[in-house]
């Protein structure tokens, strides 16, 4: 299979790296921390990008014998084993989009589209596959492992990207539903058989347009463009033991909140948005939720993949302008109380918002690391002020929220409409994408023509939906009510 993809090699080809990582853990072992580690986090050897990535099937096996010789070579030392970290953004942001290394070129957004529809080789349909296939691969030998030299049982999961979206117009409902449920849900529905626990990364609400990132003057948002709204990771949590607690195919015991963390080099919103996120882990503990740990992102300001070293997500500012100096933020002090008591206070809650407060009333800005259109990142921050909305978290506001996700499901089911809509919009695209492309020279000549075309072709989309949901309102509501599906 290594052969195939270009390297007569297989498995670990660096074992003086990997005892390096055994010294790493066994030092974190000795200061009584936990560890969590993760096998597949983006990044894979240029040999295996030139042979197509993870659209190439050989791959799998090529990871299953890298895994096998990791667990072998950290042994029990490791007490949670992430076998990847948000496989499907990275399908999506190097085989659809083609924003990340080792990427399939992208020309258009039809193009885009496509690509995640079709089903050749080269599809992020091969590579959803394949990644979901080595992680099956990799549960299997990690545990083969582990039962083999008599250790304890080990702990096998996966990191996957949980989203809350809201479209920022009524039409653009549908899009949401679907980026949602491929986003969430495709690799996991495949690998809920092996897993032992599911990690889940949350960060914020995302507002969608047209199905790009939007942004709005009455949100409060984090430098990365995320909406700072901690009612989203209760209802991810519920949603996703909702999903699989009575699925007698799965074999998820609990859940991690793998990633949590907020962009803020003020660090003003960072305590409150570490306690108000923490205070929407515990209602959903006490509501039946089986969550068993949390993980702040993270320790020091790092470099973003999309965002370069603009956004700051540390407890601990890096300065590298002076050596890569550390400071401690002063958010800092509250997650290490935090943590060494096991709690959340009162005061500490008071005292967080307060800060927040302080800054609205003072017309204070902060930092933000995405353009105008929420689209493009930044290298250089621009000001944004701090908002005035109160973002706490909020029980009830989460409830209505949810409540809303199942109207969006409930429309899921109207198969028969919407397959017909499908088909109308289908042609019409056909039809206009066509001209385009028997226009001659058109990369060069008619970047107008084809701002036109792609104008034309969002504004028929949101008519069409649009009218279809406004004359179905009615319907759909009575269905969300009586629990039934149209």
């Amino acid at each position: 299979a290594a052969r195939r993809l270009g390297c007569a090699c297989s498995g670990v080809q660096d074992f003086v790296a990997l005892a390096r990582y055994r010294e790493i853990v066994g030092m974190a072992k000795a200061k009584g921390m936990k560890v969590v580690l993760t096998l597949f986090h983006h990044s894979l050897p240029v040999w295996v990008g030139e042979a197509g990535g993870w659209t190439n099937e050989a791959v799998v096996r090529e990871f299953g014998s890298f895994v096998r010789d990791v667990a072998a070579g950290l042994g029990e030392s490791v007490d949670y084993w992430l076998t990847m970290n948000e496989p499907m953004a990275f399908a999506l942001f190097t085989y659809i989009e083609g924003t990340w290394p080792q990427a399939f070129p992208q020309s258009n957004y039809l193009e885009v589209v496509l690509k995640a529809l079709q089903g050749d080789e080269r599809s992020v349909k091969a590579a959803v596959d394949n990644l979901a296939g080595a992680h099956n691969l990799a549960y299997s030998h990690i545990h083969q492992v582990h039962t083999l030299r008599g250790w304890r049982a080990p702990q096998v999961g996966m990191a996957a990207r949980a989203q809350i979206l809201e479209g920022k117009d009524p039409w653009d409902g549908p899009a949401v539903m679907l980026s949602r449920e491929f986003m969430d849900f495709t690799i996991t529905d495949k690998i809920q058989d092996r897993l032992d626990f599911l990690g889940l990364n949350y960060y914020g609400k995302e507002i969608t347009r047209g199905g790009s990132i939007a942004i709005r003057d009455d949100e409060e948002y984090s430098e990365s463009g995320r909406v700072v709204y901690p009612a989203g990771l209760y209802s991810l949590l519920k949603d996703f033991d909702e999903r699989y607690r009575d699925d007698e195919t799965s074999t998820i015991q609990s859940y991690i909140v793998t990633e949590n963390g907020i962009s803020d080099a003020s660090d003003v919103m960072r305590p409150a948005y570490i306690v108000e996120h923490l205070l929407a882990v515990a209602r959903a503990v006490d509501e039946g939720v089986p969550v068993s740990g949390y993980l702040h992102w993270t320790i020091s300001d790092n470099w973003e993949w999309a965002d370069g070293y603009c956004p700051k997500f540390g407890l601990v500012d890096v300065d590298r302008a002076d050596n890569l100096r550390r400071h401690r933020r002063p958010s800092f002090a509250l997650f290490r109380d935090i943590v060494a008591k096991r709690r959340v206070t009162v005061p500490q809650r008071e005292d967080a918002w307060a800060q927040v407060q302080a800054a609205v009333a003072a017309g204070a800005t902060h930092r933000f690391c995405r353009a105008d259109d929420g689209q493009s990142s930044l290298d250089a921050a621009i000001e944004r002020p701090f908002s005035d909305k109160d973002w706490r978290f909020s029980a009830a506001e989460a409830e209505v929220d949810r409540q809303k996700e199942a109207r969006s499901q409930t429309q899921k089911h109207t198969s028969a409409v919407t397959d017909s809509v499908a088909e109308v919009t289908s042609t019409i695209n056909q039809t206009i994408w066509g001209m385009w492309d028997s226009i001659p020279g058109q990369d060069e000549v008619n970047a107008g023509v084809y701002n036109t075309l792609n104008d034309t072709m969002l504004g028929l989309g949101h008519a069409i939906w649009g009218n279809w949901l406004d004359s179905n309102e009615e319907v759909l509501e009575a269905a969300v009510v009586e629990g039934r599906e149209v």
